[in-house]
């Protein structure tokens, strides 16, 4: 069963990674290099790549104090990524 995480690198996907998972499970957490989850064709791959028992998407900006001067950052992050996976895992379902 694979088990894909978005933010692995955050602290709520490191947590994801660290737990102890039941034999048989991989947990698969991209880097922000490696996958901008902003981007909508790179989201579409990752999803169609495998069939994911699960997606999480523990990626968020969370630079509260910056969030009112960066809001087109804030914006991509919190609003746009998650309906970009949302579509992209209805798409797959």
């Amino acid at each position: 069963m694979d088990i894909l995480i978005l933010g692995g690198a955050g602290q709520v996907g490191t947590e994801l990674q660290a737990y102890r998972w039941s034999n048989g499970v991989n947990v698969h957490a991209p880097e922000r290099a490696g996958l901008d989850i902003t981007d909508e064709a790179a989201v579409a791959r990752i999803i169609a790549a495998r069939d994911w028992a699960a997606v999480i998407n523990a990626a968020a900006y969370t630079a509260v104090d910056k969030a009112e001067s960066e809001i087109a950052a804030a914006w991509r992050l919190n609003a746009l990524a998650p309906a970009i996976v949302a579509a992209a895992t209805h798409a797959k379902a």
